[in-house]
């Protein structure tokens, strides 16, 4: 029989988000008391309740009482810092806290977020001392060996918290374990006891759910420390059985304190009494909390009705008894959910936005299946028109808050937030966290380094995994997934050849690692947010709460998600040229979406630069469609992923008419007749078990979830017979129903959301219609809003394909920092690329150009303190228009900033119009200073081929006489270029042929071109007939090496090239790379990037056969192969 006991102090694995300390689940933890006869389970994490969903979930399952609590870091005065290093910075207790009841908790909250704010933060989240006397719900425990008993002053410090809170709120903690300064605090614990008449508690302080994790514990601190496992000296705890005990197990710990005397035998049984005291008095549980939203109207239902119905007669559909009907159902189930203020919110958010100028997208997700989002602003799409479904947005009986995500441009995303926090003030905004599991690949890399196996093995081992990782939010479907990789050859090997890892691996994978900071989540709440939950310090500056987004609204909060979208920028820039250029004024959301320009340009494929349609596979499938409706680019936004992808050639065949779309059953026709007979959207699954089955379209959404579940196969299956019964009271056969559920069951997973995805095709023609329309402006915005250096070639290489040049950059016409359209044909680059033109000096020049700056450096209404007083505007000093000559730029320039060594840059590069350099020192500059301007911009017609004809043919063979003479110094075989065909497209150059090319006589496909062709060939449809292969060195590596030919080779090499006249060629490995680019040249600078040697374009590539060069490493390859191929 198991002696009464209740744990009241233990850490769960969410204890790590400050630092490695646990390392079991909450799970965990309640699964072990549960099997060792505990009535409860408690987590006092590390200055953090991350973790309580998640215990009460855990407690609730397996029948527990769960206690809530957090091990706070408290010092008396938190605004103390050190004077020096060597003082320190440890200067804090620990005390644990027990939430009594719901109070408790929103007390508990409320010091938690004062700990993490200013000046409290330091190293740690930190209260003071008084901090705890302000409490009236709270239950205070001394911690371990780290906490307040270890103080010199403790019998003060405790003194004064039982004179605030009283005696029966405090009690002095001992614990069983070994270690000198446990047996310290024991001691003290035992004086104060009867020093201040407190009761003492017995607590375990675990840090794992069962015996024998301490091992793997060790793993982990070992990983946290960036430790090995055979240093001795690493970091380790001092004991080795903090795991959850019975209360048999916890008296028999304590048999050997009241064997030596150090505790007496009452002492324990009062302290095992005490957790039984304290247990019947912590009463908190999770309840269905309702979600706290600030009240936006006396009766939002009228108010939402209202604006919806101003926006149909606005719309001309006030007529309309399809939207009429469709509303008032809408209305009806969103009244009855009870979240009409979120709609009201954000409606309001996004109104705002526009009003001041944001560009806003069109509203992501499932959300433009509401005709209510539609009516007030949150969403441009009309589901009517283009068949979106309102119950895949929201069903009726559903619990949670609707999910709508909303883009506003990135540049001004942060003037969204502080509209936020000024309208529902800043205590009732925060941000969200977001958790950082550890996976399968990085628990294989991290354990492997503490065991130290080499890491080039371990590598190829995470890269052959052929199971692709996803992002799961079900435990049980994450499980799943980590044993499909476990089961994988590739670690099952790894795991066979060292087995003391795979425990360990097994043991971390689904560790809490460490917190980050949701891109997007904002919550909004109708109370301040230290009442409901615990508030961490953000990358940004402003709040986040410590909860992720799966856990808040269970925690009775609202999330929206306010993301920031470099495309939405890039259309506000481009409109705004427009306007300047030409007076129209672009509303994106008023386009109509049958412009022929813009369809043309899908139906070309001329896609680059287009949201979401950029690649080179995208822009060929485009090709192979015959788009001439805005629901084909839809259709092919869905379709080009993993998995539906397979569909793509039946797709394209039946919608340009090639073939008939076929149909497993006359029902099923204009379900998938839009789609051209292929499944493609979740939409249209749910409507086949709406048509066919008998579902309604609440039971059908709830299929559609099924299917997207990791787990989901077999619960759906376990929906077959009431779809076969339904379907059969729709004149289907069995057999028919079934081959039509299987079809479900197998292509429903990879079904996407058409609402999503046409928010996706939204932007993309929005976009595209700026590309078609107004090529200048939309280029301008375009090149503005790229900011890798990479990514702006190639960009800029994009724009001279279309037709347009740049102008270097020139005071007269640039924009500070923007690139700007100067005609049709001309985008003017901004002043700061320029390199020795900061912003500022850039801001400067372009403000006195436009009379906005005066020569003081300053703006209208600006004043700035200097040692003769204040200076202030000045607009005598200022004139507006273009600068004429030297002297006029230098009397209306601020000299301090634009000074010597900013006019000498502009100078050089020719962005004075009256004093252009000499044209070879002009260029010269540029290429210094303007880098990311000087582009050589190469292309590569994909018609173009290298012909191998009779005359090519006799001057290779005269260059090739050398090789006979190779071959006798060698004692080796000569191996002589390749090619499958009398033409090919492209020139593979590898380093030495293999034994396989020796035996041939000539280069072909060795490993390492079959490594990279094996990319190339889905990507850009390249097969071997497509290449022309040779090498650097001309047989296999003698046993002298080849440093004696490498002159002679290379010069070979160069002859070959002008002989050949490849339109493209790659370069592979690091001999190439030089032998083309010189000594100095690094292929690991160079790989995936362009060049020229002499007039030929150069994609270069690592050796596919070395370590760590994986698939990723070769798509970037291919993706600058793809950039050259027009």
């Amino acid at each position: 029989m198991s002696i009464p006991f209740h744990h009241l102090h233990g850490h769960s694995f969410f204890s790590n988000l400050l630092q490695p300390d646990a390392l079991s689940s909450p799970d965990d933890l309640a699964k072990r008391a549960a099997s060792v006869g505990l009535s409860s389970i408690c987590v006092t994490d590390h200055a953090s309740i991350a973790g309580v969903p998640a215990l009460l979930k855990a407690a609730k399952k397996h029948g527990l009482k769960g206690i809530v609590g957090s091990e706070l870091y408290c010092t008396t005065d938190p605004a103390w810092r050190p004077a020096s290093k060597e003082e320190g910075r440890r200067d804090y207790s620990h005390v644990v806290a027990l939430a009594q009841n719901q109070d408790g908790f929103t007390e508990l909250c409320r010091l938690l977020s004062k700990a993490s704010g200013e000046p409290n933060f330091y190293g740690k989240p930190r209260n003071a001392f008084a901090d705890l006397y302000e409490t009236k719900n709270l239950i205070f425990t001394t911690a371990c060996a780290g906490g307040v008993l270890k103080r010199g002053d403790a019998d003060c410090v405790l003194r004064e918290l039982v004179a605030a809170v009283g005696p029966e709120r405090v009690y002095l903690e001992i614990q069983p374990h070994q270690d000198e300064g446990q047996r310290l605090v024991n001691a003290r614990a035992v004086h104060l006891r009867d020093q201040l008449g407190l009761r003492l508690v017995a607590t375990q302080d675990f840090h794992y759910a069962n015996p024998g994790d301490n091992v793997g514990h060790e793993v982990l601190l070992a990983v946290g420390s960036q430790d090995v496992w055979s240093n001795p000296e690493r970091w380790r705890y001092p004991v080795d059985d903090l795991y959850v005990k019975s209360g048999t197990e916890m008296l028999q710990a304590f048999a050997p304190w009241i064997k030596s005397g150090a505790l007496d035998k009452a002492h324990v049984l009062e302290a095992f009494e005490s957790t039984a005291i304290i247990a019947d008095r912590l009463g908190f549980e999770l309840t269905n909390r309702a979600i706290s939203l600030p009240k936006m109207s006396d009766d939002s239902r009228k108010t939402l009705l209202v604006m919806a119905g101003e926006a149909l007669k606005r719309k001309g559909l006030a007529g309309d008894e399809r939207y009429v009907k469709r509303l008032v159902h809408e209305m009806n189930v969103l009244t009855e959910a009870g979240f009409l203020d979120y709609f009201l919110i954000l409606a309001d958010i996004i109104a705002w936005a526009k009003r001041n100028g944001i560009a806003v997208g069109p509203g992501r997700g499932s959300a433009g299946g509401s005709l209510l989002c539609y009516l007030i602003g949150i969403t441009t799409i009309d589901p009517i028109r283009h068949g979106l479904i309102f119950e895949r947005f929201f069903r009726p009986g559903r619990l949670d808050l609707p999910d709508i995500d909303t883009d506003f441009e990135d540049e001004r995303r942060d003037e969204v937030l502080d509209y936020i926090e000024r309208k529902y003030g800043k205590d009732h905004v925060c941000g969200v966290a977001s958790y950082t599991m550890l996976k399968p690949r990085g628990a294989m890399k991290d354990v492997g380094r503490v065991f130290e196996i080499n890491h080039v093995e371990i590598n190829q081992v995470t890269g052959a995994i052929k199971v692709p990782d996803i992002q799961v939010d079900d435990p049980e479907a994450e499980k799943a997934h980590a044993e499909e990789i476990f089961a994988d050859p590739a670690v099952a090997g790894f795991f066979r050849k060292y087995p003391v890892v795979e425990p360990h691996v097994r043991a971390l994978t689904g560790w809490m690692r460490g917190t980050g900071q949701h891109a997007a989540g904002v919550v909004i709440s109708g109370v301040p947010v230290a009442d409901l939950c615990a508030l961490l310090r953000g990358k940004d500056g402003r709040r986040v709460s410590c909860w992720d987004k799966w856990q808040i609204e269970n925690m009775g909060q609202m999330k929206l998600d306010i993301l920031g979208l470099r495309t939405m920028t890039i259309l506000r820039h481009a409109a705004e040229y427009v306007l300047q250029r030409t007076g129209r004024r672009i509303v994106y959301e008023d386009l109509s979406l049958d412009d022929p320009r813009t369809l043309e340009l899908f139906d070309k494929g001329d896609t680059t630069g287009v949201f979401q349609c950029e690649s080179h596979g995208m822009r060929e499938v485009f090709k192979g469609c015959k788009v001439d409706r805005f629901s084909i680019i839809a259709d092919v936004i869905s379709l080009y992923r993993p998995g539906p992808m397979k569909e793509i050639p039946k797709y394209q065949q039946v919608q340009t008419g090639q073939i008939p779309a076929t149909y497993m059953h006359p029902l099923l026709q204009p379900i998938l007749e839009p789609t051209f007979g292929t499944l493609i959207y979740q939409e249209q699954m749910m409507e086949v078990f709406v048509q066919v089955g008998g579902f309604d379209f609440t039971e059908a959404d709830k299929m559609r979830k099924i299917c997207g579940k990791k787990l989901g196969p077999a619960e759906f299956a376990k929906h077959a017979p009431p779809f076969i019964e339904g379907a059969k009271r729709n004149g289907l056969t069995e057999q028919e129903a079934e081959a039509i559920f299987a079809t479900m069951a197998e292509f429903g997973i990879y079904s996407f959301n058409k609402s999503h995805a046409y928010a996706y095709a939204t932007i993309a023609y929005w976009t595209a219609y700026m590309k078609a329309n107004f090529p200048a402006e939309f280029w301008a915005a375009h090149l503005s809003c790229t900011e890798s250096s990479e990514k702006l070639k190639l960009a800029m290489k994009d724009v001279v394909k279309a037709g347009m040049q740049i102008d270097w950059p020139n005071v007269n016409t640039s924009h500070a920092t923007r690139f700007v359209p100067i005609s049709d044909v001309m985008i003017a680059a901004p002043l700061t690329a320029i390199h020795g033109v900061g912003e500022k000096a850039a801001e400067l020049i372009a403000g006195a150009r436009e009379g906005r700056i005066d020569n003081q450096g300053l703006a209208r209404g600006e004043a700035r303190q200097e040692k003769k007083g204040i200076v202030q505007f000045d607009a005598s000093r200022t004139v507006a228009g273009a600068f004429t000559s030297a002297q006029d730029f230098a009397n209306r320039i601020y000299a301090r900033v634009v000074n010597k060594r900013v006019t000498d840059a502009l100078q050089s590069v020719g962005a004075f119009p009256w004093a252009r350099p000499h044209d070879d020192v002009l260029t010269a500059k540029r290429r210094e200073l303007m880098k990311d301007l000087a582009v050589d911009v190469l292309t590569v017609d994909t018609g173009a081929t290298l012909l191998i004809d009779n005359s090519t043919v006799a001057a290779l063979q005269r260059i090739f006489t050398v090789l006979p003479v190779f071959e006798q110094e060698t004692k080796m075989k000569a191996v002589y270029p390749g090619m499958t065909g009398k033409s090919a497209r492209i020139m593979a150059i590898l380093g030495a042929p293999g034994w396989q090319e020796e035996k041939a006589g000539t280069m072909g496909q060795n490993p390492a071109f079959e490594k990279l062709l094996d990319v190339l060939r889905p990507e850009l449809s390249l097969k071997p007939s497509d290449f022309y292969f040779t090498s650097l060195y001309r047989f296999r590596k003698p046993p002298l090496g080849f440093d004696q030919w490498r002159d002679r080779s290379i010069e070979l090499l160069h002859h070959e090239i002008d002989i050949v006249k490849p339109p493209l060629i790659i370069a592979i490995g690091s001999d190439v790379t030089k032998a083309l680019m010189g000594e100095d040249a690094s292929v690991m600078r160079l790989h995936a990037k362009t060049e020229r040697f002499k007039d030929f374009p150069v994609v270069f590539c690592k050796s596919p056969m070395l370590d760590g060069v994986g698939p990723d490493d070769l798509r970037q390859v291919s993706l600058a192969i793809s950039e050259l191929l027009v």
